[in-house]
C-alpha cells in the first residue's frame, strides 16, 4: 500500500479547519459572543457572529463572516493594510448578502486575525476581481467590540421587513383596518409587533423573519408567549417573513402545531428587494382568512366561555422572559 492508496487532509483542509476554530475562539473567549459556523454549502459564509449584551441575552443582531487562513493572505502589504483580493462571485454574494458581511484573514502562527466589512465603498474593482484593504489596526478581538456592534445594529432585512408589514396590512384592508401607533411604556400589548382593529374587533399581529433554514418550532416561543401574556381572548396573526421560499416550506409538523393553537392564523410573505422592497403573500385563498378566524375563535370562545377584556382593561401579570 502507498500513500496514493489512502484520503487525504489536505492543507487547505487543514488551514480551513485552524481558521474557523482560531476565529470562533477569540469570538467567544474574547468578544463573549456567540459564533455558529456554517457547515453545509458553504457559498461564501463560514459562520455567523451573533452579538450578546452585557447582561449574557442574546439580541439576533447578526454578522456573516467568510475566514481566509494562511500565509500566503497576509503577504501583500500596502502601508500597515493587508491586500485581499477576490473574485468577483464572491464579492457579489457579499454584496447582496441580508446581514452584514466582514472577511477575516488569520495568521496561522500566531493566530492573529484582521477582519475588514465587505460594503462597495470598503472594495475597489480592479481590471479582472477585485480588492480591499484590511487595516492590520482592526485585530478580531476585545478591542473590535465597538465597531462590530454599530455594524450589526445597523437597519437589517428583518428590520425593514417588519415596517414593510404595517404597509401591507394597510394596503390590503385599506379602511377595514386601524393599526394603533408605536407608543412608549406602557403598552396595553406587550411584546408583540401591533395591535390592531380589523371588521370590529382586536387583534394582536407579529413577524418572524428569517433567511435561511427552515422554520422550527423553538423559533417562536417567545412571540407565542407574548401572544398568550396579552390575553387568551384576542385573535392573533402570525406572518413569517423570508426572502426564501425554501424557508417558507413550513413542515407538516409545524404547520399541525399552528393549527392547533387557538385564535391564530399564520401568513407566508416572500420578501423581494427587486424592482421594489415588498411583501408578497404566497399562501392561496388567504383573502377569506378572517371568516376562517372568526369561526375558529367563536369555536374556542365558546369552548371556554370566556374572554379577555378589551386592552385597557386586561390586568397583566409577570412579563415573559426574554
Amino acid at each position: 500500500m502507498t500513500d496514493g492508496d489512502l484520503p487525504q487532509f489536505t492543507e487547505k483542509q487543514y488551514l480551513g479547519d485552524l481558521g474557523l476554530r482560531t476565529v470562533s475562539d477569540l469570538v467567544h473567549d474574547g468578544l463573549k459572543w456567540i459564533c455558529r459556523p456554517e457547515p453545509t454549502h458553504d457559498l461564501g459564509v463560514d459562520a455567523h457572529i451573533e452579538i450578546v449584551t452585557d447582561n449574557r441575552e442574546g439580541t439576533g443582531r447578526l454578522l456573516a463572516v467568510q475566514i481566509k487562513c494562511g500565509d500566503s493572505y497576509l503577504d501583500e502589504r500596502e502601508g500597515d493594510n493587508i491586500i485581499h483580493r477576490g473574485e468577483l462571485q464572491h464579492l457579489n454574494y457579499w454584496l447582496q448578502h441580508s446581514l452584514p458581511v466582514i472577511l477575516v484573514v488569520c495568521d496561522p502562527n500566531t493566530k492573529e486575525c484582521w477582519w475588514r466589512e465587505i460594503t462597495a465603498g470598503t472594495v475597489e474593482r480592479t481590471e479582472k476581481a477585485w480588492k480591499t484593504l484590511i487595516p492590520r489596526s482592526q485585530r478580531l478581538g476585545p478591542g473590535s467590540k465597538a465597531a462590530l456592534k454599530e455594524i450589526a445594529g445597523r437597519p437589517q432585512h428583518s428590520d425593514l421587513a417588519g415596517l414593510l408589514l404595517y404597509r401591507f396590512l394597510n394596503e390590503r384592508y385599506g379602511a377595514r383596518i386601524e393599526i394603533c401607533p408605536v407608543v412608549d411604556a406602557p403598552r396595553d400589548f406587550y411584546g408583540t409587533g401591533e395591535l390592531v382593529k380589523l371588521d370590529g374587533h382586536f387583534l394582536l399581529t407579529d413577524y418572524c423573519y428569517q433567511d435561511v433554514g427552515r422554520f422550527t418550532k423553538d423559533r417562536f416561543d417567545q412571540t407565542l408567549a407574548n401572544f398568550d401574556y396579552n390575553g387568551t381572548g384576542y385573535k392573533r396573526m402570525l406572518f413569517l417573513i423570508s426572502q426564501s421560499r425554501q424557508t417558507l416550506e413550513v413542515s407538516a409538523e409545524l404547520n399541525d402545531y399552528f393549527r392547533s393553537l387557538p385564535y391564530l392564523q399564520t401568513f407566508r410573505l416572500l420578501y423581494t428587494t427587486k424592482p421594489l422592497l415588498e411583501l408578497t403573500d404566497i399562501d392561496e385563498g388567504q383573502d377569506e382568512f378572517f371568516a376562517f378566524l372568526e369561526a375558529r375563535f367563536d369555536a374556542s370562545a365558546a369552548r371556554s366561555k370566556s374572554l379577555t377584556p378589551s386592552p385597557l382593561q386586561t390586568e397583566h401579570g409577570t412579563p415573559p422572559q426574554t
